[in-house]
């Protein structure tokens, strides 16, 4: 079923829906991914389920891939769509330090690769779908153009899982978010938005869903070095009716409240801080001004649900986490750093956890 519309340059086109790539990108090389080469020579790899390293499958195709793919004119990376089969990734199993460390490895050496390509051609993200962990939302963060869409969330719960969330995620989110906001994603998970994800600059453009299918169409077909034209095109600003951390009637109040409860100096502070803060709503919850109340309520709201994630997450994964994020935020620190401290936490969560041996 193909769906004619006019793309590059006005000329008429029959585009594919996305659920028929594999028929366009005759090369299936995993079963959850999808790559081939255009005719531009523009690299296209679609995961048609969420990024995990500890699937040796997944991770050996991609690493196939990438390492072919040196002369391509451009890298259009799909790392989650709206036809992927899972959202959520299954947790990873317990593994020792060694096997920790040789995973980390493999998954680095992906993100240097886009970085590294990044250098010399267009290197474009599209996450039009969940990335519902530390990996899968890594990997999106890796290239350094990154769209998102309104199916777009990122989120890091590998607190609540008693892990630590890695993958970069360490380096990239300390880029874009404030370090109370950081502190905050990471502890509780707390999903992100499109809006999110556009206003704190952790996407760099926004389309919208019912224009992926032609927005992706237009990057096949366009000469590479057109790629941004093309992009620009079909960009957008997210609707304000989208926005939740960044919603312009609350967002001065409830920034003001995160920063009080995950500025705190140590972990073992958040949970006070947050039952505190809670508390200093009261007054506004009960206010007879009703815009006054809706404001209290949705902070109220963010604040109740970061408290259930932290309830829920074990207290050594918390104080690792926290920790971690904390010395992240030393401009003095390089990335590479940040990744070795990450890791660093990792092994010391994995020592802790049965191997089942």
């Amino acid at each position: 079923m193909t769906v004619a519309h006019r793309g590059w340059m006005g000329r008429p086109v029959a585009a594919p829906l996305l659920l028929l790539l594999p028929a366009v990108l005759p090369f299936p090389t995993a079963p959850t991914v999808v790559s081939g080469r255009h005719p531009n020579g523009i690299l296209e790899v679609r995961l048609l389920a969420p990024f995990q390293p500890a699937d040796p499958q997944q991770l050996c195709c991609l690493e196939r891939t990438f390492a072919s793919s040196r002369d391509a004119s451009a890298i259009i990376l799909i790392t989650s769509g709206a036809d992927a089969r899972a959202n959520t990734p299954t947790p990873p199993p317990p593994m020792e330090e060694h096997d920790l460390r040789r995973l980390a490895s493999r998954e680095r050496a992906l993100h240097a690769f886009l970085r590294e390509a990044a250098s010399r051609i267009p290197v474009i993200s599209v996450g039009d779908g969940w990335h519902h962990s530390a990996s899968a939302t890594g990997l999106f963060m890796a290239a350094p153009t990154r769209v998102c869409t309104d199916r777009t969330v990122l989120s890091l719960p590998e607190c609540r899982g008693g892990l630590l969330p890695a993958s970069g995620t360490l380096a990239y989110f300390r880029r874009c978010l404030l370090p109370h906001l950081h502190m905050y994603v990471a502890l509780t998970g707390a999903p992100l938005n499109p809006h999110d994800c556009f206003s704190l600059r952790l996407a760099t453009s926004y389309v919208r869903a019912a224009d992926v299918v032609w927005l992706l169409d237009e990057l096949r077909h366009a000469p590479a070095e057109y790629l941004d034209l093309a992009l620009s095109r079909r960009a957008r600003t997210p609707h304000e009716s989208l926005a939740s951390l960044c919603a312009g009637d609350v967002q001065g109040l409830l920034d003001a409240s995160l920063l009080k409860v995950f500025s705190v100096d140590s972990a073992s502070e958040v949970v006070s801080a947050l039952q505190a803060e809670r508390g200093q709503l009261s007054d506004m919850l009960s206010s007879c001004g009703w815009h006054t109340r809706e404001r209290a309520e949705a902070v109220a709201d963010v604040l109740d649900t970061a408290a259930s994630a932290l309830r829920r997450a074990p207290s050594e994964a918390i104080a690792e986490t926290f920790a971690a994020v904390q010395k992240s935020q030393d401009s003095r620190l390089s990335d590479d750093a940040a990744w070795e401290l990450e890791l660093q936490a990792q092994c010391r969560l994995a020592s802790r956890r049965p191997t089942g041996k």
